[in-house]
This record gives C-alpha cells, sequence and structure tokens, in this order.
C-alpha cells in the first residue's frame, strides 16, 4: 500500500516522542448523563483532533468502557462528515453495539455489517433493521448507500469485507486522485473517508485481527508540490479492553502501547 512508516510505526509500536496533546474537544451535551468523570473525559480525548498514536482505555470488567465508546461514537457522528469504523473481535459484541447505538441513530446512520455466512437466527431481531440482506444472505448495500452511512459496525476479521470492496481510505483517495487527474483539479490531500476507527474488547482481539480494521483506515500517503512523500490527515484511533484479560497471551498492539503511551493518556474508566 506504500504507507510511510512512520504512520505504521506510530500506530504499532508508538514512543512517548509521538504523543502531541490535542486540542481538548468542547462537549455541550452527554447523551449519557450516567457517566463519570474519567468517562467523560475519555470521550473529550476521542473527539479531540489531532490524535498521531492509537488512544486506549483501559479497565477490569464493569467499569462502563462500552458505554463510554458509545458515547464517544454519538458524539462524532454529530459531525455529519465523519465516518466511524466501529468493531469488536466477536459478532456477539459488535451486536451490543448495535444495539446500544441503534437507540440514538436511525438505519439511515448506522449499518451492521455481516459476514454471508451468518445465519438469520444468530442476528438479534432487534437489529436486523440496521443490516443489509441480498438474494437471503447478508451482505454489503450498493458502494452509494454504504456511503452514507455515518457508523458501520462490523467484526474485526469481517472488516476484510470493506477491503476486499475497496472502501478503504486507500483505495477511495486513489480514487479520487485518479478523477481529479482527469479533471485537472487537486493539489494536496482529499479528505478522509474513515475518520475514525474505534476497536472494543481489543484485549480479546489477536494482533492480526486489530490489523484488518487498521488497513481500512490506514491514511493514503501524497507527493506534496516540493516532492515530499506524506500522510495528512490521519484517523483517530481508539483501542478499548482489559489489559488483563489476556495476561497469558497479550496481543502485541495493546502491550506496545501500554509500554509507550504516556501516562497522563491512559483512561482507566472506573
Amino acid at each position: 500500500m506504500g504507507i510511510p512508516t512512520s504512520v505504521g510505526g506510530r500506530w504499532l509500536w508508538p514512543q512517548k516522542g509521538d504523543y502531541i496533546e490535542p486540542t481538548v474537544a468542547r462537549i455541550d451535551r452527554f447523551f449519557d448523563d450516567q457517566l463519570n468523570d474519567q468517562q467523560e473525559t475519555a470521550v473529550k480525548d476521542i473527539v479531540s483532533p489531532g490524535h498521531r498514536v492509537p488512544y486506549l482505555i483501559s479497565g477490569p470488567p464493569g467499569t462502563g468502557k462500552t458505554k463510554t465508546i458509545v458515547e464517544a461514537v454519538l458524539q462524532i457522528v454529530q459531525d455529519r462528515k465523519a465516518r466511524v469504523l466501529l468493531c469488536a473481535p466477536s459478532n456477539a459484541a459488535a451486536d451490543t453495539l448495535t444495539r446500544r447505538l441503534r437507540a440514538r441513530l436511525t438505519p439511515s446512520q448506522l449499518f451492521r455489517l455481516n459476514s454471508d455466512k451468518r445465519t438469520f437466527a444468530e442476528v438479534p431481531q432487534t437489529i436486523l433493521q440496521y443490516c443489509h440482506v441480498d438474494n437471503d444472505k447478508f451482505g454489503l448495500p450498493p458502494i452509494i448507500d454504504l456511503m452514507k452511512f455515518q457508523v458501520v459496525v462490523t467484526t474485526c476479521l469481517d472488516a476484510a469485507i470493506l477491503a476486499k470492496a475497496q472502501i478503504t481510505n486507500h483505495d477511495i483517495q486513489e480514487a479520487r486522485e485518479h478523477y481529479e487527474a482527469i479533471l485537472g483539479k487537486g493539489t494536496g490531500p482529499s479528505p478522509l473517508y474513515w475518520t475514525h476507527l474505534l476497536i472494543d474488547e481489543a484485549a480479546q482481539a489477536s494482533e492480526p485481527e486489530t490489523l484488518v480494521p487498521m488497513e481500512v483506515v490506514f491514511p493514503t500517503p501524497y507527493r506534496s508540490s516540493s516532492g515530499t512523500l506524506t500522510v495528512s490527515p490521519e484517523p483517530t484511533v481508539v483501542l478499548c479492553g482489559d489489559i488483563k484479560q489476556r495476561e497469558s497471551s497479550p496481543s502485541c498492539t495493546l502491550h506496545a502501547l501500554i509500554i509507550s503511551r504516556p501516562s497522563h493518556s491512559l483512561t482507566t474508566c472506573s
């Protein structure tokens, strides 16, 4: 894909020098009025622009990590240009995220992407209207319809469906550059399509699993007028989970984040 190593390096093996304190976003109203101070802080941090390394939310079971992720998504989509890829390692966890979001998002905003191998009996009735069915199988809607959704929820592995359909930041940027070249327009990077990637229960995923949705949102390098290869802008990446769930076989991605991120940027929900 030709991604500059600085981007992949900062995402997978971030160093303290890679972290830049973002400008904290202002939130006038939280949808969930039961959030505590730490959870509200995490939401503000996630919504704030300018993240150069993944943002990590860590905490034991029952501390409200998923509700924090859900609130963050609802705040992000207040910007109608935002596009969120929301993933989890399992279908059950992805279904839970969809159920929680459906209270605030309509079927025109939220899409639950399922593999065509998944049966109807496995999918909760309450979220079927957020899925696409074609020829009695789950699948992708037409691309023009898919790109209207602000939030796409799927498993980490099923995010590969988007890559196969060429609905990645890289593919969309290449298509834009192709048509701009034909029309004689364009002098810099196009706006990102996928602006945010959030992975819930990330500690339960293996490193290869987390790389699948990361590939979907990776930004594409472009060559500036001076000939310099650079990437701008970059999507926000958020990993959420309990790091102690994988003590015997930890995700390399989470391990790298834990040892490398500044302590003040690690949020524990309690």
